[in-house]
């Protein structure tokens, strides 16, 4: 899904009543924006941020509730999180989505999705920026001419590849921060979803009970 305030984003519907985006792109005041998805547009309120990405992105993730169930159906369903033991593989192919920033450099009207595989530990503490910090909360992912862009924060990476055929779909990555578009070596850095699994179920879980 995506939302509308400030500034544009994604996120990533994890059940009927929650989303998954990333901090830097709610980490502000006042945040009530409407979120849109296939057919649906809701309010939504945040109810925990990890912890504020504004100087060094580390820990770049945040939860959403709505104030209405979304209605699930053939054309809008959630995505599993992943086990906590599953990891990330060097060149292992996945797929990044959003409305972002397109190649031809104007924001896309529709979901735009492109396989990217993750890249080595080394290759993603040669970071694009000196005084950004690469930190074990993270990894990086691209491919040749492919790669997340600004307005893709807060999407989802996920696995296994879309067009391999295969379910479920497991939510791998957040799309964080990186180079400017123009300025790419298509290597985009990604909130690391698997050291977060426990701490979204417990925001959940104590958020409903409350």
């Amino acid at each position: 899904c995506s939302f509308h305030h400030r500034n544009r984003g994604g996120a990533s519907l994890i059940n009927d009543r929650w989303a998954v985006t990333a901090a830097h792109v709610v980490d502000h005041d006042a945040f009530e924006p409407l979120w849109y998805g296939a057919s649906w547009t809701v309010e939504a309120k945040i109810l925990g941020i990890q912890a504020s990405a504004r100087t060094n992105f580390d820990n770049d993730i945040a939860l959403i509730r709505f104030t209405s169930r979304v209605t699930l159906g053939p054309n809008i369903s959630p995505i599993c999180l992943q086990e906590n033991n599953r990891g990330l593989q060097e060149n292992e192919l996945g797929t990044v989505a959003g409305f972002g920033v397109t190649e031809k450099n104007v924001v896309s009207r529709k979901l735009k999705h492109a396989p990217i595989v993750v890249y080595s530990e080394q290759k993603c503490q040669a970071t694009p920026d000196v005084k950004m910090q690469y930190t074990q909360n993270m990894f990086c992912a691209g491919a040749d001419g492919k790669d997340s862009c600004e307005k893709d924060g807060g999407g989802p990476y996920f696995v296994p590849y879309l067009d391999a055929g295969l379910r479920p779909f497991r939510l791998m990555g957040i799309v964080s921060w990186g180079a400017p578009c123009d300025q790419r070596e298509h290597k985009g850095y990604y909130t690391k979803v698997e050291n977060y699994v426990q701490w979204i179920r417990d925001t959940i879980e104590a958020t409903e009970k409350a």
